[in-house]
């Protein structure tokens, strides 16, 4: 299945029963592959942001409703860690 996998979603509830260590055991296993936290980030956004960066996302998810005070803070999160 592997070559046939883009993008690893690495959902809510897992992040939450397992932590950043997760994140970082499938960047570690899958360095070639891209991942997503789905995180449906509201509030808190630049320090859950940058807590999903720097342990290996490529991408999060915040929530549609938010503000673009949320949007720019998660974007300069992904920036500081280059991605």
């Amino acid at each position: 299945m592997r070559e046939y996998v883009d993008i690893i979603e690495i959902g809510t509830s897992f992040i939450i029963t397992r932590d950043m260590d997760a994140m970082r055991r499938f960047r570690e296993r899958f360095p070639e592959k891209e991942i997503l936290t789905d995180e449906k980030i509201m509030d808190v956004d630049y320090f859950e942001s940058q807590l999903a960066f720097n342990a290996g996302a490529d991408y999060i998810t915040a929530l549609g409703v938010t503000n673009i005070l949320t949007d720019k803070t998660c974007l300069r999160a992904a920036q500081e860690s280059s991605k």
